[in-house]
């Protein structure tokens, strides 16, 4: 027996030997692992991960009780539940964590001991059974750098395999037949051992654990079958008791999983499970990188199929790993336990070939489809096994078939070099040949796993993340941020930005994506409109920042020509380094809850039975739920699932959340659902009932419009009389005549022509006719105030829309029409107290009050005020705002021009004795120089440019009004 200390002295020359291949195949990674990442999504979504479990480990247990309310999503909880957790991973990476300043450092040494700690866990597992050192060696190497795993490179937890061949290695050792003189504290040290690795598995990667079972029951049911199996009476409480353990430490976290699932709704639809189902062709595939099989890559598309790089190996790999099942199957019956090996190999790669197709019934070609529909047992697992309706990508079982190939193939190659080489009776020149044979078979193994150089972009490293996440560090603790724009990988940046702050983010990108912020990424592309600033106020966001580098120069320019009109939704603005970071004012109106109506659905289809909840919208402001209070859904009386009510629901919009039914559902019975954020229950297939708003009908304005084959349109009414921001709009429609079924449209039109929200209503609905069809719009405090238009259609009951007939019988369609004009008033103001006015401008608008900040001004920074305005008369001539910021050398530092609240309330629209709060967001130039500066008010006539004089209350005439002198320092 050699001693330990040569023992020790070989096992780390193979681990160095595993390091400097991992070194060498992960080039430039290996050596800018500071700053590097190999790809802008899952990469950064591994990093975040790992910062925010590191974070709260250490940041206390009251913190650690929150560790799946992450900081993404927001308001929704749970949203560490929406990926893997990284617990397993983050013990491993909490000292890199620690040492370092840079946010990826953790990151890339993570993954490289992942492959450090795979090829050695590899090769002790099968060194161990096949008693062959250059077995082990070989089946780590083939399946640490293999393309699979090279696949995954983007994602850390499918890195993280080193634990599944040590748990099969302990499980191995606590139940085949060993040694009957071994003592007891021996196989401890196994369970313990089994115990440990199985759990970090557990930690670290769900779908893995999911496998590693699978190959852990493989191993029992093989050894068991070739007599390999120990039994003893102590075997059954040593499975037992790395059972309960194993669930005992994370049933804590699966029950999280499972608790985000019900609230959400959130399984993986069939379609969805198909498409990341494996196809034979997934397997024959690489990464664009590899040398010899990069063409591979994207070669083999097919609809409905998300083609992913899945070879478990190259050539040689395959054809060593048939030769190492050829040549363990083989063996004598003395060399059983080597049968077994191969046995438990080949059943392992089997079992992750099968279920890797998932439900992909084309996955075999499409002459097999019929045949593979029926065999495939990935659909029975998905409607029957606990947690597969939560895994999206079957694929990944593949992991097994790379696993079990590369011990194969260890086996043939170390058979191959024990046949080339140990033959007594070859010569020096023939041992020699043979081995240069051999020598050549393993480079072309290397070359086809070549992947050198990999790519990937840098991002700042350590400590200097862009000027603004320093900045969004000193902001409250509890602070709600919203990041613009969300195209490409922008949310994969902002959420690993985040780590450097802390703060809530709207943003947020993981496996998977709730529907309503789906949907409020469609918003927030036009952002700024009503619907998308109302969402923001309603949400509680604090800041918006926009990341003026990531929008294109036109879109930018766009966003910015549009701020005006919104400015009464932002208090402040700040330039933080190349960023824009606008402060959300408190909503000028806030949702009534009397305005808004619920139904609920329930259908009864078996295992796919799903209750539907709506909620419509038909007051002034967006309803959001409050999700720290889960809503109810009973049966009889008696609870059956819990889920959140739709996040958002604008105004004169309905929205619904489908609640999945496990079990099944009963036709019969009571459903109801009792909704915390509304405070009601509404009992299924009920009518929405809503309160209705009385409002006196005023006078009928004539039309006189034919619909072609359908109605006459008499005249419409428009109620209340000012129509106001934070009310509603009343239109009354008169008609005559009618067609059963046809559906009458009444759109709101802006300035632009562009719809912003309509009503619809059939008023010859069932047999029923009705001449007088009232619709109700909501007026949300987002929209700018302004004149209108109103646009009313007529539709068939089959969606064409009907064309008006003129008095000579032509069809003109309705958008070439003019709408029917509505003004729409701002909300009058409060003043803090009567106050003298400022100015009197041409003896027709007075200057009534300024709200304006008392702060110090730094050259760069924004000046945000309102002025208020009144009109002493009606106004047909409109006038232009002019605001200057003049410094102590008489120059201009800061100016901007523009007619009343952006050019939407002209003057021609005030009416005598309104006050009008006008808001102004003003820059002081960068290169201002320090000293006092006055901020100067006035105005111009819109057609001539002739400034307005001014009368100030102590009698001196003037063109322009000095509302405010402010202090300028230095530039910071």
């Amino acid at each position: 027996m050699k001693p330990l200390r040569h023992l020790l002295a070989r096992e780390l020359i193979i681990l160095a030997g595993f390091v400097l291949a991992t070194l060498v195949l992960t080039y430039p990674l290996s050596v800018n692992a500071v700053a590097m990442v190999p790809g802008l999504d899952d990469p950064l979504l591994s990093a975040w991960r790992l910062h925010w479990v590191g974070h709260t480990l250490l940041t206390g247990t009251d913190a650690l009780s929150r560790l799946f309310d992450a900081n993404i999503f927001y308001p929704y909880p749970l949203t560490l539940a929406y990926s893997e957790h990284f617990l397993g991973e983050t013990f491993l990476s909490l000292p890199l964590l620690w040492i370092t300043d840079s946010h990826l450092v953790g990151l890339n040494l993570s993954a490289m001991l992942s492959f450090v700690l795979t090829a050695y866990a590899t090769y002790l597992f099968i060194a161990d059974w096949s008693h062959s050192r250059l077995a082990g060696l070989i089946a780590g190497f083939l399946f640490t750098f293999s393309p699979f795993r090279f696949g995954h490179i983007l994602q850390l937890e499918l890195l993280v395999t080193q634990w599944m061949p040590l748990t099969l290695l302990a499980l191995r050792w606590l139940v085949c037949r060993q040694d009957a003189t071994a003592p007891s504290h021996r196989r401890r040290l196994a369970l313990g051992l089994c115990i440990l690795f199985l759990n970090l598995q557990a930690l670290s990667s769900f779908y893995y654990t999911v496998y590693l079972l699978l190959a852990c029951a493989a191993l029992l049911v093989v050894c068991a079958v070739t007599g390999q199996v120990h039994w003893r009476w102590g075997l059954p409480r040593d499975l037992i008791i790395l059972a309960v353990i194993t669930a005992g430490v994370n049933m804590p976290i699966w029950s999280k999983y499972l608790e985000f699932s019900q609230l959400m709704g959130a399984i993986r639809a069939p379609g969805e499970v198909r498409v990341y189902s494996a196809a034979l062709t997934d397997y024959l595939t690489t990464i664009p990188h590899n040398l010899l099989y990069g063409w591979t890559f994207g070669r083999w598309q097919a609809p409905d199929h998300q083609f992913q790089p899945l070879a478990p190996t190259g050539i040689v790999g395959l054809l060593l790993g048939i030769g190492g099942l050829i040549t363990l199957l083989r063996r004598a019956s003395r060399q059983i336990d080597r049968r077994a090996l191969g046995l438990c190999l080949a059943v392992t790669a089997l079992i992750g070939f099968v279920l890797s197709l998932g439900t992909n019934e084309a996955a075999l070609g499409s002459a097999l489809a019929p045949w593979l529909s029926y065999v495939l047992p990935y659909r029975w697992l998905y409607e029957y096994a606990p947690g597969f309706t939560g895994m999206r990508v079957p694929a990944r079982a593949a992991v097994l078939v790379a696993l079990g190939l590369a011990g194969l193939a260890g086996a043939g190659g170390a058979w191959l070099a024990r046949r080339l080489l140990k033959r007594p009776s070859l010569s020096s020149r023939e041992r020699l040949m043979r081995g240069t044979l051999l020598g050549l078979l393993a480079l072309v193994g290397v070359v086809e796993y070549w992947s050198v150089p990999l790519s990937g972009p840098e991002l700042p490293a350590g400590g200097t993340p862009p000027e603004v996440y320093t900045w969004l560090r000193h902001t409250a603790a509890d602070t709600v941020v919203l990041e613009l724009p969300q195209h490409g990988h922008a949310n994969f940046a902002y959420e690993y930005y985040s780590t450097y702050h802390w703060r809530r983010l709207v943003n947020g990108a993981t496996g998977y994506t709730p529907p309503a912020h789906r949907e409020m990424r469609n918003w927030f592309k036009t952002f700024p409109d009503w619907r998308s600033v109302d969402a923001l106020q309603q949400l509680g966001v604090d800041y918006v920042v926009l990341h003026a580098e990531r929008f294109d120069p036109k879109s930018w320019e766009h966003l910015q020509a549009q701020l005006s009109w919104f400015l009464p939704a932002f208090d402040a603005l700040y330039d933080v380094g190349t960023s824009r970071v606008l402060r959300v004012a408190e909503p000028l109106c806030r949702p009534d809850y009397q305005d808004m109506a619920a139904e609920l659905s329930v259908s009864a289809q078996g295992r796919n039975a799903t209750a539907v909840v709506t909620v419509h919208n038909y007051s002034v402001a967006s309803f959001v739920a409050d999700v720290t209070r889960p809503s109810q859904l009973a049966l009889n009386g008696q609870p059956i699932a819990s889920f959140l009510e739709p996040l958002v629901v604008p105004p004169n919009e309905r929205r619904s959340v489908t609640v999945p039914l496990r079990g099944g559902a009963s036709p019969g019975g009571r459903w109801e659902a009792h909704l915390a954020t509304l405070g009601r229950t509404v009992v299924a297939d009920s009518p929405a009932l809503m309160t209705t708003l009385s409002a006196t009908m005023p006078s009928m304005i004539p039309l006189e419009l034919q619909f072609l084959g359908g109605a006459r349109l008499r005249g419409y009414s428009v109620a209340p009389d000012p129509l106001r921001i934070c009310g509603h709009l009343v239109i009354t429609l008169h008609w005559e005549g009618g067609v059963i079924d046809d559906v009458a449209v009444v759109g709101l039109l802006d300035r632009f022509g562009r719809v912003v929200m309509d009503s619809t209503s059939q008023p010859w609905c069932c047999d029923e006719t009705a001449e007088v069809d009232v619709h109700r719009m909501p007026l949300p405090g987002t929209l700018p105030a302004g004149a209108y238009s109103l646009r009313v259609r007529l539709l068939a009951s089959d969606g064409t829309e009907r064309p008006i007939v003129t008095t000579q019988g032509r069809a003109v369609e309705v958008a070439q029409l003019p709408g029917l004009p509505v003004v729409i008033h701002p909300q009058p103001p409060v003043l803090a107290s009567p106050t003298v006015p400022l100015a009197h401008f041409a003896n027709a608008i007075t200057l009534v009050a300024a709200e304006l900040p008392e702060i110090s001004l730094h050259p760069g920074e924004w000046l945000r005020f309102a002025l208020f305005w009144r009109a002493e008369s009606p106004l047909e001539q409109d006038v232009t705002v002019f605001t200057q910021l003049i410094g102590p050398d008489g120059r201009v530092w800061g100016q901007h021009d523009n007619p009343p609240r952006g050019g939407w309330y002209p003057v021609s629209l005030w009416r005598p004795g309104e006050v009008v709060r006008d808001d102004y967001a003003l820059r002081l130039d960068p290169a201002a120089p320090p000293g006092r500066y006055q901020l100067v008010i006035g105005l111009y006539d819109s057609q001539t440019l002739q400034r307005l004089n001014v009368e100030r209350p102590e009698g001196i005439k003037a063109d322009h009004v000095i509302v405010h002198t402010y202090e300028v320092g230095a530039a910071r």
